[in-house]
């Protein structure tokens, strides 16, 4: 009785190992193999190449050139910024910025992000008044209350 019983039990374990070696081959086929072990150290991969020189254009293809040399000037040069002491005095979409200081010339620039936290400056005309902490708006002698 003792070898019938081994062998019935012998039958489902190889039916279950036939089907279970396959996937287990599958599964390890299918990780990547281990980088090789190496002494010598990594190379950067090469960067891209250069982008190719512009053509040369050709001389008889170009715009005529403006007739006077102050046309040349007034269009490669940009417009000067404009001096300011307050907000009023910039266009829309510009605000007054400089330096710290009433010595220092401040500009209309264009707008950007300012903090909305209202901080103290002492102004140049001797007054205090507030502003936003990283855009004050006018030149101011120092930061705080005069």
């Amino acid at each position: 009785m003792g070898a019938g019983v081994s062998s019935r039990l012998m039958k489902p374990i190889r039916a279950l190992s036939l089907f279970v070696s396959p996937l287990l081959l599958l599964a390890c086929a299918s990780s990547p193999p281990p980088p090789p072990a190496s002494s010598e150290p990594a190379v950067a991969p090469p960067s891209e190449p250069a982008a190719p020189a512009a053509p040369v254009a050709d001389a008889s293809l170009a715009p005529p050139a403006p007739s006077s040399s102050a046309e040349t000037a007034d269009a490669a040069a940009p417009s000067p910024a404009k001096a300011c002491t307050k907000p009023a005095d910039c266009a829309q979409g510009e605000t007054c910025t400089g330096e710290e200081g009433c010595d220092k010339p401040w500009t209309c620039q264009p707008s950007r992000p300012c903090t909305k936290d209202l901080r103290p400056y002492c102004g140049c005309d001797g007054k205090t008044f507030q502003s936003s902490g990283s855009c004050p708006g006018r030149p101011y002698k120092k930061r705080g209350a005069c």
